[in-house]
């Protein structure tokens, strides 16, 4: 088979041309099955006589179930979780609801709760989790491009790191 758009052999299963990127029958320059030049409005390959017109075509994007990419919250991200990770804020910004209540309630009840029950002592075992973390957190999604980040965390949703 070729793709209809650059005339280049790709195989029949193939979902995108990789010379051109576009679906292999998504152009109306060449024939699909004997290359030959054809017109736009050519309904069949004047060499071969095999039929052109075909079911319209999804782009590539719809292929590959892509959808419209979505805006990188990258930098917002990181910079609550490093100025106000242990409320969880960069938790809900991301959407992650379940996870910013389980940040806020580490903060507000365990890491109290757990200092007082150890008289004093557990603030050196709480704090590690309530600053530390989101201070990782937010160092990690500084250091990602964007892409990689709209694909981890708002795409998969990783909820930790």
């Amino acid at each position: 088979m070729f793709c209809r758009n650059c005339g280049n052999e790709v195989s029949d299963k193939a979902v995108i041309c990789v010379a051109c990127g576009t679906p292999p029958l998504a152009g109306d320059k060449f024939c699909y099955n004997c290359k030959a030049d054809t017109s736009p409005d050519s309904a069949f390959c004047i060499k071969c006589g095999v039929g052109l017109k075909q079911e319209p075509v999804a782009s590539a994007n719809e292929v590959l179930n892509l959808g419209p990419k979505p805006e990188s919250k990258r930098v917002a991200a990181a910079l609550f979780a490093i100025l106000l990770g242990p409320l969880g804020v960069h938790k809900f910004y991301l959407g992650y609801t379940v996870a910013g209540v389980i940040q806020l309630l580490i903060t507000c009840v365990v890491g109290p709760a757990f200092t007082l029950l150890t008289c004093g002592c557990g603030i050196w075992v709480v704090l590690p989790g309530v600053y530390l973390v989101p201070f990782i957190e937010g160092i990690i999604y500084l250091s990602q491009t964007d892409a990689v980040f709209v694909e981890t965390y708002q795409v998969k949703q990783k909820q930790w790191f």
